[in-house]
Formats: structure tokens, C-alpha cells, sequence
């Protein structure tokens, strides 16, 4: 079962008929922000939380860092799938922090994976150039797979041989 939130019409247009033929799948005219409470937890004991904000206003990162924190205490066990543009070290530092300091606070403690990548040299005028996630209780393999799959990615995608990723587990 999915249900994809998405209040700007071009983008749940695209939704929509990528997803057409899936009966499990619906695509809602709702904010992401006010439905993420609602949907959890699931009926289902296990899934999958994506949280792809558009990072258009001021406090998005502390705005993510609190609709996670507060979806995680209503289903600890969900697996939840972050992502932010690598914008300023402090404020994807200070997310990291906060989202792993909520993850640790469960009982059992959840375990957060942080993944960023590169394509290019952060400069002033380059745009997006990295991006980054966080992955609360991901599958025990994926640490693992990710260190073998991403030394491989930064050739083909990284431009000018200049890509480079992060990955580790944030400290609370």
C-alpha cells in the first residue's frame, strides 16, 4: 500500500499516472506535513516513511527534524527514508543530531544510517550539488551493501572525477 501526499498539481499529476496501475497506490492532494501524523502508524506492522520536503521555506530542516521525531514515537518500528540538500554543514549536522537522538530514544533503540553524495565541489554559485539521507531502522544489510554500491557510483556520476560520499551513523 502507498499513499504519496503531494499538493503541487504538476508534481501529483506525474504521480498519478506513474502510479495508475497500481490499485495498493493513491495519490492525495494533501500537505505532507499535516498528513504524516495521520497515516502513522499503518495498519501494516512494516513500512516505509519517505519524507521528500521541497526545502523552500527558512526552517525546513527543523520543521523535518520535528515531523520525524514526532511520526517516530507514534510507530518505532517503521523505517523512515530522509532527504535533504547538503545546504550548510551546521543545519544537516544539527538534522543528523536531531534524528538520531530521537531514533536512540526508543525502546529498543533505533538505528539511523546518515548517506551523503556528492557530485561536484560545493561552490557559491554551483546549485545542488549534494544531497543526503537519513535512514531510520534500515535493513541490517544495507550499511554494508552501500559501501560496496557507492565507491562505484562516483565515477560515473560525479563530475569532473570531483564526487565523494559520506556515509555513518550520526551521533545523538
Amino acid at each position: 500500500r502507498l499513499t504519496a501526499c503531494e499538493l503541487e498539481l504538476g508534481a501529483r499529476k506525474q504521480l498519478i499516472d506513474a502510479l495508475r496501475r497500481d490499485a495498493q497506490a493513491r495519490v492525495v492532494d494533501l500537505d505532507g506535513w499535516m498528513a504524516l501524523p495521520a497515516f502513522v502508524p499503518p495498519n501494516e506492522r512494516r513500512g516505509l516513511v519517505l519524507i521528500d520536503p521541497p526545502f523552500e521555506a527558512k526552517d525546513e530542516f527543523e520543521r523535518l527534524a520535528r515531523a520525524f521525531t514526532e511520526a517516530f514515537a507514534k510507530w518505532p518500528t517503521g523505517a523512515y527514508l530522509l532527504w535533504y540538500p547538503v545546504k550548510t554543514r551546521r543545519a544537516t549536522d544539527e538534522l543528523a543530531r536531531s534524528v538520531a537522538a530521537a531514533a536512540m530514544s526508543s525502546r529498543p533503540a533505533g538505528k539511523c544510517l546518515r548517506l551523503e553524495f556528492s557530485v561536484a565541489p560545493q561552490e557559491a554559485d554551483a546549485g545542488l550539488v549534494s544531497t543526503g539521507l537519513l535512514i531510520v531502522n534500515p535493513p541490517w544489510t544495507l550499511a554494508n551493501e552501500l559501501k560496496i554500491i557507492l565507491p562505484e557510483l562516483e565515477k560515473p556520476l560525479g563530475q569532473g572525477g570531483a564526487a565523494r560520499f559520506r556515509l555513518e551513523t550520526p551521533k545523538a
